[in-house]
């Protein structure tokens, strides 16, 4: 024998010798015996095909005397037992063993002998059990014995190489373990799951365990009614990780719900015929990896042991003998304390991440509260890309955008990643109207709530086309197209943080970006503070500046004075922030049709005036153009138009030579603007464009230097009315003088006359009454002659009151 299996076709040849030797026997096979009631069997039956059949098998020596009398003999020690069955005892005895489900021999009871003898000879261990028609001979109890002594070296034999396959086995198995044991206490994230269960199954197949499916992990989450399913595939060397929700089939809600019962909880299912069908289809309709061979088989056998928060199990397309399943408990055992020591590793490395997380976002919000101006944004805001990245999440878009509710407006401020760091800009504005996703962030935001839409390749087309138009975006790739993109909008108070990936944010993920996102909100709305506080410190700076430029150009008075109009625009362009390398001014006098050019040198010193007319062609004709439609004129100078110009001036005579004006000039490069008022232009030249804020702030410079200059002129016409008053006074004393003599005169002649009518009134007065009084005495006596005496005497003392007069 060379191995404890040879011990079993030792029983059959034995049984083939006997009938060699003349030994009749119905029967014959070795009992090994011991202290308990239930005895292994080994029988050999005979074959009329061949060799004899060998059966293996387990008794109760309790089901029948005959049992129980040759289990006594062998405690006794006796050499030989012997039992004679007949009758009612016969048919018991068969029906006995025939009832006992771990013997596998089934007896036909119709066709039982009237008798049979039982014969024992019995070894150290156990005996030979003989069953023949009648009493076994003298002879063949001889032969019997001694076949008894052989086959006692025979089974010690057997013992010895029992044990030490056994001694094997259990060094392969540990060896096995070991392996499993190593590959579990390595695991240092959860997918590791997969090289645990890949072990299991090779060392499973090398411990010669048939027809393997699958092995599998289950993380139970008993909160989320679903588990993960981490599984190597055996048939297939493929592996896959699934997230099952377990009320959506019978048999996984009853496999999760008894792995939570215990520790030692224990599940097998087996799935035969239209049951095993039924499952294929919740497999197919979960979308869990295909498995053709599943569809193929017609059963499959699951078996899983409770690990705690989880399970181990393990599949295949027959069923796992009683062996198979005590190794792979032990198997189990192993994985347990392994994974239990994963758990403790797991949780110190959450804590570690969470100590992390805390620290990063600790940064970001000490970062966002020593801000102390709103151009601090861009990098506090970085960090919190920069810090998400060390914690591994690093989406391929980041941004975040500030809403406006009522119009729904969204300035959308864009990540960006450079060899300084990460960092913030503003890349335009959208309206979120008018696409499903837009109008569904503005809703979720609305109600405070986070919103992940999922997009294949047209959709996320479609998305992108929409707020492009708006957004300075680098176009979409081509990948991006090949691929779901996953949108992440968490919600927060000014708007929104989103990050769009080509996978899904897992749970953990999603916390900490929302985590992150309280940092970017508490950052925007000091931001948004700061840029409060710096508008209306910029807004009294302007009226400040506005105010000087108004009192400075209101305390003119001269044409001398108008020549330092320059260096106050270059001073005042300097406290508003306004970047420029050249200023000045362009007075248009329509009425002497003349462009008056007040420049200042880079270092703000005044040039001296510069007049050239109207029809001068080129630059100072745009220039014109522009200002009589009121529009802003914009220009770049370049070394061209600069020439241009100097020929222009030199033509004019403001300049002796060209090179005496290209000689004021620090930059032959220039972008300049000219802002328009009532009486001419504000002129603002730089290297760079300026942007629209800069532009506003140069037109309100231009229009508080209309405001201020039409007081100047208002001032120079007084001084012009009030030099005509003084020359008209000195005419108004001349002719004072004048009048002064010639009243002189005047009086003169009226005194005299006034002489002379003064006596010549008296005169006329009695030259007068003397006139009446002749006209009375005439009357008079009319009225006498008519004897009318009362008329005469009226008339008498009106000649005596007119003769007192004169």
């Amino acid at each position: 024998m060379h191995n404890s299996q040879d011990v079993g076709n030792t029983v059959a040849t034995m049984f083939d010798e006997l009938v060699k030797l003349g030994v009749e026997t119905n029967r014959c096979g070795m009992m090994v015996f011991d202290d308990s009631p239930i005895q292994e069997v080994w029988t050999a039956k005979s074959n009329m095909d061949g060799p004899a059949t060998l059966i293996v098998g387990y008794l109760d020596v309790t089901l029948h005397p005959m049992l129980q009398g040759f289990h006594d003999a062998w405690k006794t020690r006796e050499p030989f037992f012997t039992y004679t069955l007949l009758g009612d005892d016969l048919r018991k005895y068969y029906q006995a063993i025939n009832s006992y489900p771990d013997y596998p021999v089934q007896f036909d009871l119709e066709a039982l002998p009237a008798k049979e003898t039982n014969s024992n000879f019995y070894f150290g261990e156990g005996a030979i059990v003989a069953f023949t028609n009648d009493p076994i001979k003298a002879e063949g109890a001889l032969i019997f014995k001694r076949f008894a002594g052989v086959f006692g070296q025979t089974y010690r034999r057997y013992l010895d190489l029992q044990k030490a396959e056994a001694q094997a086995r259990e060094a392969q198995i540990e060896a096995a373990l070991e392996k499993v044991r190593s590959c579990a206490l390595a695991m240092q994230k959860p997918a590791d799951m997969l090289d645990v269960c890949h072990i299991i199954s090779d060392q499973l197949q090398l411990l010669n365990v048939k027809d393997l499916r699958n092995v599998q992990t289950l993380v139970i989450n008993a909160s989320k009614y679903e588990y993960v399913n981490y599984q190597y595939f055996t048939v297939y060397d493929k592996t896959s990780v699934e997230v099952i929700d377990y009320r959506l089939h019978p048999v996984e809600l009853a496999l999760a719900e008894q792995m939570l019962t215990s520790k030692e909880a224990f599940y097998s299912k087996t799935f035969e015929g239209d049951e095993l069908q039924r499952w294929r289809d919740h497999r197919r309709k979960t979308n869990q990896l295909p498995d053709p061979k599943l569809d193929e088989a017609s059963s499959a056998y699951y078996y899983f042991f409770s690990i705690g928060a989880g399970a181990l199990g393990v599949t295949a397309f027959s069923p796992l003998d009683e062996n198979a399943l005590t190794t792979f408990k032990r198997f189990r055992n192993v994985f347990e304390l392994a994974y239990r020591r994963y758990i403790d590793i797991e949780q110190a490395i959450l804590q570690a991440t969470e100590a992390r997380i805390e620290a990063a976002l600790e940064r970001v919000r000490g970062k966002a509260m020593a801000m102390h101006n709103s151009n601090d944004l861009a990098t506090t805001a970085g960090m919190v890309l920069s810090e998400l990245k060390k914690l591994g999440i690093d989406p391929k878009r980041f941004a975040v955008g500030l809403v406006e509710r009522e119009s729904r407006k969204s300035l959308s401020y864009s990540y960006y990643s450079s060899s300084e760091g990460d960092s913030l800009a503003l890349v335009g504005s959208i309206t979120l109207l008018d696409h499903p996703v837009l109008e569904k962030v503005y809703a979720c935001w609305q109600e405070g709530e986070d919103y992940f839409p999922e997009l294949d390749g047209d959709q996320y087309k479609s998305y992108y086309e929409a707020i492009a138009p708006g957004l300075s975006l680098p176009p979409v790739t081509q990948s991006q197209l090949d691929q779901e993109q996953y949108g992440h909008f968490i919600s927060i108070s000014v708007g929104y943080l989103v990050a769009w990936a080509q996978k899904k944010f897992n749970e953990t993920e999603v916390i900490t970006l929302k985590r992150f996102a309280s940092i970017i909100d508490l950052t925007f709305r000091r931001y948004l503070e700061l840029q409060k506080s710096e508008a209306n410190a910029h807004e009294a700076v302007r009226r400040a500046s506005l105010d000087r430029v108004r009192a400075e150009i209101a305390s003119m008075r001269s044409t001398s004075d108008l020549e330092q109009i320059t260096p106050l625009i270059w001073s005042e362009l300097t406290t508003l922030g306004v970047p420029f390398v050249r200023c000045g001014v362009f007075i248009m006098d329509d009425k002497n049709k003349l462009i008056h050019n007040y420049l200042s040198t880079p270092d703000g010193k005044s040039i001296a005036a510069i007049h050239v007319p109207y029809d001068t062609p080129g630059f100072f004709a745009r220039g014109l153009s522009h200002w009589q439609e009121k529009k802003i004129f914009i220009d770049h100078l370049d070394k061209a138009a600069f020439a241009e110009i100097a020929s222009t001036l030199v033509q004019q005579g403001a300049f002796a030579s060209e090179e005496e004006y290209l000689s004021t000039l620090t930059h032959s490069d220039l972008d300049a603007h000219f802002l328009p008022f009532l009486q001419g232009m504000l002129y603002v030249a730089n290297t760079t464009p300026l942007d629209e804020d800069q532009i506003k702030l140069v037109q309100s410079l231009a229009d508080a230097f209309s405001t201020a200059y039409a007081r100047y002129e208002d001032f120079n016409k007084l001084d012009s009315a009030k030099q005509l008053i003084e020359k008209t006074l000195v005419d108004l004393k001349q002719a004072q003088a004048q009048l002064v003599q010639s009243e002189k005169m005047a009086s003169l002649g009226e005194l005299t006359a006034g002489i002379a009518h003064e006596i010549q009134n008296p005169l006329n007065f009695v030259n007068n009454f003397s006139e009446v009084n002749k006209e009375l005495i005439t009357e008079m006596n009319e009225e006498i002659e008519k004897g009318n005496f009362n008329e005469v005497k009226a008339l008498a003392k009106d000649i005596t009151d007119n003769q007192e007069k004169i």
